[in-house]
């Protein structure tokens, strides 16, 4: 998977590169349109950058690249998708996958949230993934559902001084780990 990905970043590059020194030659020997026809050929014949497979992406490939800037995983991507597999998983951008995979790994290696969780509501069982999925913005009516308590509960929950401190730090790191995975690349050229 790492393979095709690194394949496909290569293979993107370098037709961007191409699409400039073709941009570039085109630019250099342009005439002058003289007439609208002239003009209109002109425009019809400039190169035009290629497409690249985030281009393509299909609904599933949306919604998974979503869920990984989320911080989801695989298991994560799987669920959001509703593809059930790893097999159907697989078809998707190896990009995305690679990210996905790059999330579990972090979240392996990263410490257990330590949160006091003696003093909890009655009726909800609070786990670090709720922390996680709360920082990353999950709104408290879809938590709530997921953990089978109001949203009201788990309002007067994130409310509590030693929660509130718990949630700010989980998204910071969040924060610092999207910022650490996001590579920034320049935007292709905007024709004149």
């Amino acid at each position: 998977m790492r393979r095709k990905a690194a394949e496909q970043v290569a293979r993107e590059r370098e037709q961007e590169r191409q699409f400039r020194a073709d941009w570039a030659e085109y630019r250099s020997r342009r005439p002058v349109p003289y007439t609208d026809e002239d003009a209109w050929r002109d425009e019809r014949n400039a190169p035009r950058p290629a497409w690249t497979r985030a281009d393509r992406h299909s609904t599933h490939e949306v919604t998974a690249a979503r869920v990984v800037d989320a911080g989801g995983g695989i298991q994560a991507v799987i669920e959001a998708t509703e593809l059930r597999t790893l097999n159907n998983v697989a078809d998707l951008d190896p990009v995305i996958l690679t990210r996905a995979f790059d999330n579990d790994r972090r979240e392996r290696t990263r410490p257990p949230v330590t949160v006091n969780w003696q003093r909890r509501p009655r009726r909800l069982t609070p786990d670090p993934q709720l922390l996680r999925r709360r920082a990353a913005g999950e709104p408290l009516r879809t938590l709530a559902r997921d953990y089978s308590v109001a949203h009201t509960t788990l309002s007067r929950f994130f409310a509590r001084p030693e929660i509130s401190k718990q949630l700010r730090h989980t998204v910071s790191q969040a924060a610092t780990s999207r910022a650490a995975a996001s590579t920034p690349h320049a935007p292709p050229p905007q024709p004149d």
